[in-house]
C-alpha cells in the first residue's frame, strides 16, 4: 500500500522505469532532466527505443545510466542526451531525498555520497510517506481552507490554458533562479558557476566517450519549450548557460536545438510550461526518429 502513495512515487518517480525487464536490442536511448522525460514516447510510435530521463537527473546520474544500461542497444544505436537549458548549472543535488530514487536501480557506489543512512532511508520512505498520509489527507486542506477564509472568499478561478502555461513558466523560472542563482553576479557566484558547469561537461564527455567505445551514436537533442516559456526566457539564456559551455568544452558535439522551434514551441504540445503533452511527444519523438535517420544512420 505504502509504495502506492504519491508521496512515495514521487520520490521514486522516473527511476522506477529501470526496475524491471529493460528489452535488449535498443536503437535509442533517451537521458535528459524534466523536459526530456516528458519529450519522448517511443512506445506510441512503434519505435525501438527507451525513454530512461528521469526528473530532475544531473549530468553524472546520465553517464552512470548509460554506463550501466548500454548493453541494452544494439551495435550502432543512437544515445539522445536531451537537457533543459540549465542542466550543467547543477553538478550534483545535495539533499539525500534527491538520490533515493537510485537505490533502486544502482550499487551504493555508483550513488552520490551514498552511505548507510541512504539504504536505510530507500527501505522505510514508503513507511514515511504512509505515516505522512493523514498529514496531508486532513491537515494540509484544513490549512488550505483557513488560509482562503482569511484572505478571500475561497472561491478559486479557473484558469485557461494560456494562463495556467504562463503561471507554470513563472513558477519554473523563480525555482531555477533561485536553485541557480541566477540572479547572483558577483565574481564568486560566477566562479562558481563555472566550475559546477565544468564539473557537468567533463560527464558529457564521458558520455560521449562511452558511445565511442561502444560503437553507438551519440547526439545532443535540446527538446522544445512552449512560448510561454520562451516569454521569460530567450535563446541567450540558452547560449550562455548551455550552448556555449558545450561549444568551448573542447569537444566535438552534434547537437540539434528544437529549444525555440516554431512548430514544436506551440503551446498546444504542452501539459505545462516545459512539459510536451501525448501529442506533443509522439510528434517530436516522430521528428528526431527521422532525423537520426536522415542524418546518422
Amino acid at each position: 500500500m505504502a509504495r502506492n502513495l504519491r508521496l512515495y512515487r514521487n520520490a521514486a518517480a522516473g527511476a522506477r522505469k529501470y526496475v524491471g525487464d529493460i528489452p535488449d536490442g535498443l536503437e535509442y536511448y533517451v537521458l535528459g532532466s524534466t523536459t526530456a522525460s516528458c519529450a519522448y514516447d517511443f512506445q506510441a510510435v512503434g519505435g525501438n527505443g527507451f525513454n530512461g530521463a528521469v526528473a530532475p537527473q544531473t549530468v553524472s546520474y546520465d553517464y552512470r545510466l548509460l554506463e550501466q544500461y548500454h548493453t541494452k542497444m544494439k551495435k550502432g544505436g543512437t544515445v539522445i542526451w536531451s537537457p533543459c537549458v540549465f542542466s550543467l548549472c547543477v553538478p550534483e543535488y545535495e539533499k539525500t531525498r534527491m538520490h533515493l530514487r537510485y537505490c533502486y536501480v544502482f550499487e551504493k557506489a555508483n550513488i552520490y555520497r551514498a552511505n548507510g543512512l541512504t539504504e536505510i532511508l530507500a527501505a522505510v520512505y514508503p513507511i514515511i510517506c504512509l505515516a505522512a498520509l493523514p498529514v496531508r489527507r486532513y491537515a494540509f486542506p484544513i490549512a488550505r481552507r483557513i488560509k482562503h477564509k482569511l484572505l478571500g472568499n475561497g472561491k478559486s478561478v479557473p484558469m485557461d490554458a494560456a494562463s495556467r502555461l504562463a503561471a507554470s513558466a513563472e513558477g519554473s523560472c523563480r525555482g531555477w533562479e533561485k536553485e541557480f542563482m541566477l540572479n547572483e553576479m558577483h565574481i564568486s557566484a560566477l566562479s562558481d558557476m563555472k566550475r559546477r558547469m565544468e564539473y557537468c561537461l567533463s560527464y558529457l564527455r564521458k558520455i560521449k566517450k562511452l558511445c565511442e567505445e561502444n560503437q553507438l551514436n551519440f547526439v545532443i537533442v535540446i527538446p522544445p519549450v512552449s512560448r510561454a516559456m520562451l516569454a521569460r526566457l530567450c535563446r541567450d539564456d540558452l547560449e550562455r548557460f548551455l550552448l556555449r559551455p558545450i561549444e568551448e568544452s573542447g569537444e566535438s558535439f552534434r547537437i540539434w536545438n528544437y529549444f525555440d522551434d516554431k512548430f514544436f514551441s506551440d503551446d498546444k504540445f504542452f501539459d505545462t510550461a516545459i512539459c510536451m503533452n501525448d501529442t506533443g511527444r509522439r510528434l517530436f519523438t516522430k521528428e528526431v526518429i527521422k532525423r537520426i535517420g536522415a542524418e546518422i544512420l
